[in-house]
């Protein structure tokens, strides 16, 4: 999986992007599929923005969140939203004949 991690308003402290590798992955728990995933991090004081998209081999995933509490709580919250798109998506494809 190819991971590019993207910073605007702010400079990306070292320990938040290794936490937030650490984490992505981990959704290859849930699928081999994923080819490329990006993590867009947007500072708007107070507000934190977390996008992520993930690429398989035949779908686009997209989630999103904000919050005021820190990067961390916003990236975990953002990422459970994918990981439910994930595994539904690999479920629907078990389901097919």
């Amino acid at each position: 999986m190819d991971l590019v991690i993207k910073a605007r308003h702010f400079e990306l402290p070292d320990n938040l992007k290794e936490f937030i590798e650490r984490k992505m992955r981990k959704l290859l728990r849930y699928s081999q599929r994923i080819d490329k995933a990006e993590v867009i991090l947007e500072w708007n004081y107070p507000r934190y923005f977390v996008e992520i998209n993930l690429h398989t081999r035949h779908e686009w995933f997209n989630s999103k969140a904000e919050g005021t509490d820190s990067f961390e709580t916003v990236f975990e919250h953002a990422l459970k939203k994918m990981e439910r798109q994930i595994t539904d998506y690999e479920h629907r494809l078990k389901e097919k004949p």
